[in-house]
C-alpha cells in the first residue's frame, strides 16, 4: 500500500516531481472502527502531525459491526470534517425502537384527534336534532 502512495512519481505542475500523496496534499487512513477508541492517542497524534489527513473508519464485510454507542463515541472523539464512516451498526434495534416509538406516538395523537373531532360532530348532530323548547307567551290579554 505504501508503495502505491509513494510511487510512481508525478508532476503536479509546480516544477517538482512528487509522490501522489505529496502532490494531492491529502491522505486518508483506513482505521478499523472496532479498535479505534483504544487507539485514540495515536490517532490524535497522527492528525496533529499530518494536518491534511483524514480517517475512514470501517467495519469489515464479514464483521458483526460496531455498537451504536461506539459509533457515537467515534463521532464525538474526532473532528467531523476529518472522519468518514463505512461501518455496519450492530445494535440497530435501539434506533429502530426510537423510530417505532415516535411513529406510535404520532399515530396515537392522530387517533385521539380524530376521536375528538368525531365526538364534536356527534355533539353538534345531537344538538341540531333536539327540538327547540317551546316558548309560552305569558302576556295577559
Amino acid at each position: 500500500m505504501l508503495g502505491l502512495v509513494l510511487f510512481p512519481l508525478v508532476d503536479d505542475g509546480s516544477g517538482l516531481i512528487r509522490s501522489p500523496a505529496n502532490a494531492l496534499h491529502h491522505i486518508t487512513f483506513a482505521v478499523c472502527a472496532q479498535f479505534a477508541l483504544a487507539s485514540k492517542p495515536l490517532l490524535h497524534s497522527l492528525l496533529q502531525h499530518v494536518p491534511s489527513a483524514s480517517f475512514t473508519f470501517f467495519s469489515g464485510s464479514w464483521s458483526r459491526g460496531i455498537s451504536y454507542d461506539t459509533y457515537a463515541a467515534l463521532r464525538a472523539e474526532f473532528p467531523k470534517e476529518k472522519c468518514f464512516f463505512d461501518v455496519k451498526i450492530a445494535d440497530m434495534q435501539r434506533p429502530v425502537d426510537n423510530i417505532l416509538k415516535m411513529l406510535a406516538e404520532e399515530e396515537h395523537q392522530k387517533h385521539s384527534q380524530s376521536q375528538t373531532m368525531a365526538q364534536k360532530k356527534q355533539d353538534q348532530k345531537e344538538q341540531s336534532a333536539r327540538p327547540l323548547p317551546r316558548t309560552v307567551s305569558a302576556i295577559p290579554t
